[in-house]
């Protein structure tokens, strides 16, 4: 039996394993409410995300020059939900039917996320 695993051991492990969380939950960003520009399809995008708790609760697309459509619509509030679910952009796709701001805002939070990752801080 030396060198081997029981089935019984191997089944605990497995278990185990099991209930363990993937990831950690808590997350690196610090609170606080950050806001970032982009190139947006109608003219610059203006994103606002809150980090309440270490996880980020709300964000905002704004078109700085007021034209935003119901494709704007679409893709910020699809966005909005689908990024606060995955508390990041990693998975996350583009609205379909509004493929260029949500790239603009997509593009936006990368360089958001990443500011408060690494230095915890945006502009």
């Amino acid at each position: 039996m030396t060198g081997r695993i029981s089935r019984a051991a191997a089944a605990l492990l497995l278990a185990a394993a099991l209930l363990c969380p993937a990831r950690a939950e808590t997350l690196p960003y610090q609170d606080g409410i950050y806001e970032d520009l982009a190139p947006g399809y109608g003219g610059e995008v203006i994103i606002t995300v809150t980090v309440r708790g270490g996880r980020i609760v709300s964000l905002d697309a704004k078109n700085r020059n007021g034209g935003e459509s119901e494709y704007f619509f679409k893709a910020r509030d699809g966005l909005a939900q689908a990024i606060i679910a995955a508390q990041g952009i990693e998975g996350v796709e583009a609205v379909s039917g509004a493929t260029g701001t949500s790239t603009s805002i997509l593009e936006a939070m990368g360089f958001l996320l990443k500011q408060l990752y690494y230095t915890g801080t945006a502009r």
